[in-house]
């Protein structure tokens, strides 16, 4: 029968080494280093901002960080999700025409769904742009991009299945966004200004004229009228009647900039960095005046108005459908939030518990490439951390509380109890029956969560200079704590844990 040998073995710095020297020799290099960053792929991914805004319909095909995603408008309430796609890169702009959606790609330039079943959009063809593809316009066999620093590109798309280069214009800036009006491609060229090419020929667009005192985000062409946002001057309206020398007619200094611009029945509105959406009566262009404004928690990455409605690309604050019918009093009117702004992420079983700026979202990945939202639980002004233990999860949110959440049933949320730290909280990890809190002001803080209603710390005392935690098999796995001196104060404990 053999015994467990109880002496207790002398650790020298020389057996260390001999020891490390020893399992280095019988692990097999396959199996010690790490695999090449170049067999990491993407093989899903869910939320990201809203960068993008196309109308068709019933339909809104908006970006989703690298997310082609297709809502469904109709009926009451907000906006449904029907179908997604995952793509290269971000998508910073969309063009539907018929069953297929193009989309300005950035990095991975020119991508071309398939979207007759918006459920379950699939890629027909791409066509690798040699700048960034930030913008794509549709006009019959041909797709115009803004693609960046390589300014103008002309695609012909007649075989959908193969795109062809058929004409090209290096314009002197950074080509953002492309307007047609007849035979004439307007160019936003950010520093460049406002760029006015002839294509009539698309095997060799020609200069027809520019205008450039301004910083060229985005423009709308109504009339003999150009409409440029003007980053951070504001609206600056151009008469084009001669293209070849563009004139300015009136201007609105927005206290917040401008960075989109769209025109509908004599009122710009106008999408800033900061100021949400200002609505500008331009009956006068010569005397721009306000209307009214709605507030936007970030900025206005892009707008589209149809009819009385005014329909914003949110970035990191999602996609909103503002009702305009009174210009001096928008509000409201339905939106889809898209998760971003990520802070933590904990995975249990085929469930990824994320916090970002709305709060704790849940999302069944079962199925790695086709991520879904099964529930939320909105913790204003943010959540950062999460951490799950069976059927609760233990949040920390943006006003320095831990939240206790049930998370038994996912798509219904119920919060159990809170603790109020008054500190500063940033990570949290629970092991028993005990939360250990990293607090930034208040170093570790460990609270009994046997009664999440009734929270309490299970001890008191002052703070001790150096911690060393023990976990006497409460917790799957090893887990050990590593505390760390910090000269400048000793009062606080920076810690790490080592699974």
């Amino acid at each position: 029968m053999l015994r467990r040998r109880t002496t207790a073995l002398r650790t020298t710095p020389l057996r260390l080494f001999l020891a490390f020297c020893l399992v280095a020799a019988l692990v097999p290099p396959s199996e010690a280093e790490a695999p090449p960053v170049g067999n990491v792929e993407v093989v899903g991914q869910i939320g990201g901002g809203c960068f993008a805004i196309e109308l068709v319909a019933n339909y809104a095909y908006i970006s989703e960080g690298w997310n082609f995603r297709v809502l469904n408008l109709a009926g009451v309430g907000a906006p449904r999700s029907l179908g997604q796609y995952l793509l290269p890169d971000v998508v910073c702009n969309v063009a539907v025409t018929g069953s297929l959606a193009y989309i300005a790609n950035a990095e991975a330039g020119l991508q071309i769904l398939d979207i007759s079943n918006p459920s379950s959009p699939r890629v027909r063809a791409s066509y690798n742009t040699p700048g960034r593809a930030m913008d794509v316009l549709i006009s019959g066999s041909l797709a115009y991009i803004a693609d960046g620093p390589n300014g103008l590109l002309i695609v012909d798309i007649s075989k959908p299945y193969l795109p062809q280069l058929r004409g090209a214009y290096d314009t002197p800036g950074i080509a953002l966004q492309v307007l047609l009006a007849g035979s004439l491609a307007y160019v936003a060229d950010g520093y460049g200004g406002l760029q006015i090419l002839d294509v009539s020929n698309p095997a060799a667009p020609q200069l027809r004229g520019a205008y450039t005192p301004v910083e060229a985000w985005e423009v709308f062409v109504g009339g003999s009228l150009a409409y440029i946002a003007d980053g951070q001057s504001g609206l600056v309206i151009v008469d084009v009647t001669q293209p070849s020398s563009p004139q300015l007619r009136g201007s609105y200094g927005s206290p917040y900039g401008a960075r989109n611009v769209f025109v509908s029945r004599s009122l710009a509105y106008i999408g800033s960095a900061s100021g949400g959406l200002q609505i500008v009566d331009v009956t006068n262009p010569i005397s721009p005046q306000f209307r009214g404004s709605f507030p936007v928690p970030d900025s206005i990455h892009d707008l589209v108005v149809s009819g009385s409605s005014a329909c914003l690309a949110g970035g990191p604050y999602g996609f909103h459908i503002v009702d305009v019918t009174d210009p001096a009093a928008p509000r409201p009117s339905a939106s889809y939030i898209t998760p971003t702004f990520t802070k933590g992420v904990f995975v249990a079983g085929s469930m990824a518990y994320v916090t970002d700026q709305i709060g704790l979202r849940i999302i069944d990945v079962s199925r790695p490439s086709s991520p879904q939202l099964r529930g939320t639980y909105a913790t204003p002004p943010l959540a950062w951390r999460v951490f799950v233990a069976g059927t609760r999860a233990y949040v920390t949110d943006g006003l320095n509380n831990l939240l206790i959440i049930d998370v038994a049933n996912p798509s219904a949320p119920q919060l159990l109890g809170s603790y109020g730290a008054g500190g500063d909280i940033g990570d949290v990890f629970v092991c028993g029956s005990t939360a250990y809190i990293g607090d930034f002001t208040s170093g570790l803080l460990m609270l009994d969560i046997r009664n999440p209603a009734a929270w309490r710390l299970p001890s008191a005392g002052p703070r001790p200079r150096h911690l060393r935690l023990r976990f006497p098999g409460l917790c799957r796995g090893r887990l050990r704590r590593v505390s760390h001196r910090r000269r400048h104060d000793p009062g606080l404990a920076a810690a790490s844990w080592l699974l």
